[in-house]
């Protein structure tokens, strides 16, 4: 079984690193929203009419 290490600060990194990637990928998203919606547009238009 695996303890978690609450001392060595391992479990509030492990949550900084979380909350950091989620804010970096709400930005990216943000920033990028006019280019990426044809391309989104497109993958799920290429689902539907040849899902796998």
């Amino acid at each position: 079984m695996i303890a978690i290490d609450d001392s060595s600060g391992g479990l509030r990194r492990q949550v900084f690193f979380w909350l950091a990637t989620g804010v970096l990928l709400a930005l990216f998203l943000y920033v990028f929203s006019g280019i990426l919606l044809p391309f989104v547009a497109g993958m799920v238009l290429a689902y539907f009419l040849d899902p796998v």
